[in-house]
Order: structure tokens, then sequence, then C-alpha cells
């Protein structure tokens, strides 16, 4: 397992900070991107799952959604959109790095909804998993801000 390295990338303009944690071995060359739920920051929840991931060969990147944590934007604004945005291009951003020919996007909670969208819409993903997502995602979602 490695310490977590601080890193950014851009989103719309908006700078969005991140964790990456690159394995000590580099047979797998793939990375794993984790959308958090909700309003959580890289941080909360998911560290754990990705250092478990690393340890067994995975590059994994967890950031913030602008407005949340250490990145820019309009502070504390849920915008399910603007989420999605972001994870997009935390997965071009994986997929421009040294040593990563593959991205899998992983969502918790809201960040389920996240991950849907992305492996949906974006041919960079090479897999995507939804965990513990809202059971009416149209419900929730067009109960927020576009």
């Amino acid at each position: 397992m490695t310490t977590p390295i601080d890193v950014s990338f851009t989103s719309e303009g908006e700078k969005i900070a991140a964790h990456l944690r690159t394995p000590l071995t580099t047979s797998n060359r793939t990375c794993v991107v984790f959308a958090a739920g909700m309003t959580l920051t890289k941080e909360v929840w998911l560290p754990p799952r990705a250092e478990a991931l690393n340890a067994r060969g995975y590059t994994t990147v967890n950031f913030d959604y602008r407005g949340f944590g250490g990145s820019g934007g309009a502070r504390l604004r849920l915008v399910p959109q603007q989420q999605v945005v972001d994870a997009r291009n935390a997965v071009t951003w994986a997929k421009a790095h040294e040593g990563v020919d593959r991205v899998v996007v992983v969502g918790v909670s809201l960040g389920a909804a996240v991950a849907l969208a992305v492996g949906s819409e974006d041919d960079n993903v090479d897999g995507f998993a939804a965990v513990g997502g809202p059971a009416d995602l149209w419900r929730v979602w067009s109960s927020l801000p576009n």
C-alpha cells in the first residue's frame, strides 16, 4: 500500500482536489476512480476501499466534487449533473496517467448514480460499479438543482 499523493485536475475551469494512490507493483494497469456519495469528500468512507485495491496492485483516485472539500467552486452546492462532469474529468485525467490503460468507476450512495451516468456516457470507462445507490434515482435527482 502506498501513501496517497495530493493531485488536482480541472473540471469546467474549477480545480478539483484528489488523492492518487499508485501501486508498488506495476503489473496491473487498471485505475479505479471512486465517486463519493452526496456531499462527501475524498477522505470519507472510500479511502479504506482505495487502500485495499491499491494493495492488490490497482491505481486509485479519490476526488472531491467541485464546491466540496479541497476543490474549487461554489461552496456546498450539490448539482448532480456537475458531479457527473467532475467524475468524467477524473476519468480523463486518470486515463492519461502513466501506467494506466483501463479505468473503472466505482460509486457509492449518490455516487452510484454518478458512476452509472459516467459509465454509460464515457468511452474512456472500461467498467463501472454502483454500490448502495438510491432505489428511485429520478425522484432523488429531480429534487436537486440543475
